[in-house]
């Protein structure tokens, strides 16, 4: 009687969530966006949370929470209840790089959470203020100079805003100065300000300001010239060709889940995500700040490449002596 009463009250603690799952969504979604409004990853995140609503028919309301490069958002969704109704738009400085640079982060991507989908891929650049130098040979040049002289911006420490100037310095044999902020939007607003001497950040934040002639585009970190920026050097037309032969420098964004999310939800939440990507308007975005959409992945496979992705930058970062010991 009393192992029949056991297994009575595990299914009726089971069956409500299953029947929750069964159902889903039915009510409105938090997507927590860890950076702050007007970044790239917040702007991407706004653009597919609206083609969710329109698809999932429940509202998915963006929440920034910013701060320490991403992880005080990336936590707050690892310790949510795993329903899928608190779920996480993050980028691969988040999830990957954080946990390696960083040993005071406790967050350890393939355990806390489930990948829902993968969303994009982003090449980044580098830009300097407009009274500064215009190419980035002018820039080692004068931190060579100077070795006081040169300063960059990141989104926090860990995320690839931090890594990649970092990585081209030590490369560079130049010193440059990291300042971390809580996202990539205020400091390029110091960039612009000529308060910073570096920043790297993706094309669907930078070529406003570019355009505009507010700050200097350097280099584009990839081994073509894009279509967005089609006027930007590549690194290795700046004089810095074997930046390249270090590591594939784009990231990415997803979504994410609490790690006990049940498959029904994950599989519902990857059917929505993968619909809003390919939504006309979404990937006419993407094209025109040339992200690659990664749309058509099943949990199953955004897992697997999240774990391919810590295991490779893992090895990237010790090789350039910026894994934490």
């Amino acid at each position: 009687m009393k192992l029949r009463t056991v297994f009575a009250a595990m299914a009726l603690t089971v069956l409500p969530f299953a029947a929750q799952a069964q159902d889903y969504p039915n009510r409105p979604i938090t997507m927590i966006v860890p950076f702050p409004a007007g970044g790239a990853t917040d702007i991407a995140a706004r653009m597919v949370a609206q083609k969710m609503t329109d698809i999932g028919g429940q509202p998915v309301i963006v929440e920034n929470r910013e701060g320490a490069g991403g992880i005080v958002g990336a936590v707050l969704v690892r310790d949510a209840d795993p329903d899928g109704y608190t779920i996480l738009f993050a980028a691969s400085g988040t999830m990957i790089l954080a946990p390696v640079v960083n040993p005071n982060v406790e967050l350890v991507p393939t355990e806390d959470f489930r990948m829902v989908a993968l969303a994009a891929q982003i090449v980044q650049y580098f830009v300097g203020p407009k009274e500064g130098p215009k190419t980035l040979g002018e820039l080692v040049a004068a931190g060579k100079a100077d070795p006081a002289l040169l300063t960059f911006g990141s989104a926090g420490m860990g995320t690839l805003s931090h890594v990649a100037p970092a990585a081209f310095a030590t490369f560079a044999g130049v010193e440059i100065e990291h300042i971390p902020y809580k996202g990539t939007a205020p400091a390029l607003g110091d960039v612009m300000g000529n308060r910073l001497s570096l920043l790297s950040d993706s094309a669907s934040v930078i070529r406003g300001p570019v355009t505009e002639g507010m700050v200097v585009p350097l280099a584009v970190l990839a081994n073509e010239r894009t279509t967005a920026m089609p006027d930007v050097p590549t690194i290795g037309e700046a004089g810095f060709a074997g930046f390249m032969e270090l590591s594939d420098w784009t990231s990415w964004m997803g979504v994410l889940a609490p790690k006990d999310t049940p498959d029904e939800v994950v599989d519902k939440l990857n059917e929505i995500v993968n619909a809003a990507l390919v939504e006309p308007e979404v990937q006419a975005w993407m094209d025109n700040v040339t992200y690659l959409n990664k749309s058509g992945m099943t949990p199953a496979e955004a897992d697997a490449y999240l774990a391919e992705s810590v295991d490779q930058w893992r090895k990237v970062l010790t090789d350039l002596g910026l894994a934490a010991q």
